[in-house]
């Protein structure tokens, strides 16, 4: 959660922007928590069971390998999680980025999938 404070009290550090590359550059790659994209608001969280329901979806065999819903599959997700068409490509595009990736790396490693990779 998001600490409801004196977030004003950060605009005072201006100044930081002069003295660049000195003691602490921050690196850009890697992790970090870069939650707070484009949008701003519109950062609602989704409904309790829809995250579950989503997730099932994608990590369940058949789509495993696929992760992208058709249109009949969106129309059957909205349903069961009353999100709307925008949230539901937005989670998946999420999803797929910080779920399905590490997964499916972690898998190849693994040897599970690299059979059926090669086939697309």
């Amino acid at each position: 959660g998001a600490a409801v404070g004196p977030v004003d009290s950060h605009h005072s550090s201006d100044d930081d922007d002069e003295k660049h590359g000195s003691s602490k550059s921050p690196s850009a790659k890697g992790k970090g928590g870069g939650d707070g994209g484009p949008g701003g608001k519109s950062r609602r969280e989704l409904p309790a069971g829809a995250v579950a329901t989503l997730k099932a979806w994608l990590l369940s065999p058949e789509h495993f390998t696929h992760p992208y819903p058709t249109p009949q599959d969106q129309i059957m997700l909205m349903h069961k999680t009353g999100i709307d068409k925008k949230q539901l490509k937005n989670w998946f595009t999420n999803a797929r980025r910080r779920i399905w990736k590490p997964m499916l790396k972690k898998q190849l490693e693994a040897g599970k999938l690299a059979a059926h990779t090669a086939a697309g």
